[in-house]
């Protein structure tokens, strides 16, 4: 049996308007391409938070975030759900960036084996084999 953090109020205040933020956001209808993020591309997603040896999602995953890194992860991953996958089955993408919105949400309610469920949801290789376009 799993045993969950006891979240305090500001934390629960907050999962509880993410998964509300993250519905609205499902639910909204935007053009192609674009988010209710911004309009940010998957190519700004990656570029923001998850390229290069001292990325955002490196630095939650060791521990050595910044202020609000983690919230900024979030509002990322969120982005990369409201695209259409590039390439491949769109509900191996679905799962791909649930997985990748999860983690992050568990890491900031600092859940027990977050950060390694946010590791192994950001692997590049795996999502990048069935979704990058050559």
């Amino acid at each position: 049996m799993m045993k969950f953090k006891k979240l305090t109020g500001v934390t629960a205040i907050f999962l509880g308007g993410s998964l509300a933020f993250t519905s609205m956001i499902r639910a909204d209808d935007h053009e192609e391409g674009e988010s209710s993020q911004g309009g940010k591309s998957i190519s700004d997603v990656m570029k923001a938070g998850f390229k290069g040896k001292e990325s955002m999602v490196k630095r939650i995953i060791a521990g050595d975030e910044k202020d609000d890194e983690i919230k900024q992860l979030i509002e990322l991953c969120l982005t990369l759900e409201k695209h259409e996958a590039p390439e491949g089955e769109a509900a191996s993408w679905k799962e791909k960036t649930d997985a990748l919105t999860k983690a992050a949400i568990y890491v900031y309610a600092e859940r027990d084996g977050a950060r390694e469920m946010l590791k192994t949801a950001s692997n590049c290789k795996a999502c990048h084999s069935d979704h990058k376009p050559d």
